[in-house]
């Protein structure tokens, strides 16, 4: 009951919230919210430790998003309470179920509301208190409620002979409600199919006893000596042929000179490749290694193959850090130069793990299930950081004459950009009237930054 209140009163609440208002501190709000409610109905059993983290990561990333209120906060925001009440409601569930049965709760939404005595948690027996309040009372009111709305809109006789001011836009809360509904709907009330928690036993970092005799026992297409052989042979030439390309790439890149137009397409052409790179050295890892390969006693120079492309893939990463570094102390830095560097950090992460993975006879849901986690918490510690702050303080530190009109653009580094121009002489008065913007909107709509930035 406690679980179905909370629902009903989050869907007002988001209505309150977000009626004529644009998003801002109100999500953070609704955040906060929506994790107390969620904090209530968890049984303390089900508050394990992994429940705790996740509600402090939750924590941190309302406050983000009420201080920055952007793209990559609000991302970290909603999947954050997401995943904490996936873990809240299904803690031994791994991770890896739940954007598969986001996708399942969401696609069949339609049909799990339309049965009210499954959610709700009541019987709606023929003459019970439930059906009848539905029946004689939600449903006509609802009904009643669209068509005075419409009424209202066309006559305004009608409408004067209300006493409460009918001047609402009913679409807007219309859209409000369903959306509230939704979003609130498939949260308190997911549902895990049968199938996804059969498919959950599979999903483990380690191999179960008895898998190698159970493997030798079933079919396979290739037998394990041909396995460890194909093996040996494609990594043989991929080694051979990423070492030509890595060879070639560094005469290409160290060995002349380029216009910035030039090097910007590079980089980021190169960046391309590195991606493809990257999941090829790691998809072609567990292909060879997802069962038999990582106990057979012979595969010893399968395995020094793979660390070898592993090393391989290592350099290919540093030789792309070293040339993005080239590129940002040539012409600065910028939010796609940072984040060539996040990925080159993760890429890095994603080969250590399968060295781990080779060294420790992992499965492969080891090595997907630290990255899944890794991307996470890289999402969420980057909607703390101020980038904005850091590309102009790193700008205007290294270059005389930086793109000013970037630097204007960017959101959070205003009350610096304003202490730069004062220094220079440059006039500020579009950051001052680009802040008092800001600070006039209304108060559920503004971003806290703005409020404590000192533009004076």
């Amino acid at each position: 009951m406690k679980k179905n209140i909370f629902f009903f009163v989050s869907v007002v609440v988001f209505v309150v919230l977000f009626y004529n208002q644009s998003p801002g501190i109100n999500i953070s709000f609704f955040g906060f919210m929506t994790w107390l409610f969620l904090l209530d109905i968890t049984p303390g059993v089900k508050r394990t430790p992994m429940f705790w983290t996740l509600s402090a990561i939750s924590l941190v990333c309302i406050g983000a998003f009420a201080w920055y209120g952007d793209f990559i906060c609000f991302a970290a925001l909603f999947l954050s309470l997401l995943v904490t009440g996936f873990k809240a409601f299904y803690p031994r569930l791994n991770v890896l179920v739940l954007p598969f049965n986001t996708a399942f709760n969401y696609i069949t939404f339609i049909f799990r509301v339309l049965t009210p005595q499954k959610w709700l948690g009541i019987r709606l027996s023929s003459d019970g208190f439930f059906k009848k309040a539905i029946s004689y009372v939600l449903i006509p009111a609802v009904f009643a409620g669209i068509f005075i709305g419409v009424y209202t809109a066309a006559s305004d006789k009608f409408a004067s002979l209300f006493v409460i001011n009918l001047e609402f836009d009913f679409l807007q809360l219309a859209v409000l409600t369903v959306l509230g509904f939704f979003l609130m709907f498939n949260f308190f009330y997911s549902a895990v199919p049968k199938a996804f928690i059969a498919c959950n036993g599979y999903l483990k970092d380690d191999f179960s006893d008895g898998f190698v005799q159970r493997r030798n026992k079933g079919f396979h297409l290739l037998d394990i000596a041909s396995q460890r052989r194909s093996g040996e042979i494609s990594l043989i030439l991929l080694n051979a042929v990423l070492i030509f390309f890595i060879i070639i790439y560094g005469i290409e890149q160290f060995g002349t000179t380029n216009s910035p137009g030039t090097l910007s397409s590079e980089v980021h052409e190169r960046v391309y490749v590195l991606i493809l790179s990257i999941v090829m050295a790691i998809a072609v890892i567990m292909i060879y290694f997802q069962g038999l390969l990582n106990f057979d006693a012979k595969s010893g120079l399968l395995k020094k193959l793979s660390l070898i492309w592993i090393g391989l893939n290592v350099l290919l990463i540093l030789t792309v850090f070293f040339r993005n570094l080239e590129y940002v102390n040539a012409y600065g830095l910028t939010f796609k130069r940072i984040g060539v560097f996040v990925f080159l950090l993760l890429s890095l992460f994603g080969l250590f793990t399968t060295w781990v993975k080779l060294k420790n006879k992992k499965t492969n849901i080891f090595l997907i299930n630290r990255m899944v986690w890794a991307a996470f918490y890289v999402l969420v510690v980057s909607s703390l950081i101020n980038w904005s702050w850091i590309v102009t303080r790193y700008n205007t530190s290294h270059f005389t004459n930086p793109d000013w009109s970037y630097l204007n653009s960017l959101n959070y580094n205003k009350q610096l950009l304003n202490t730069i121009y004062k220094e220079k002489g440059i006039s500020s008065i579009e950051i001052k009237r680009d802040v008092e913007t800001e600070r006039s909107g209304k108060f559920l709509s503004k971003r806290l930054y703005f409020e404590f930035a000192n533009v004076q």
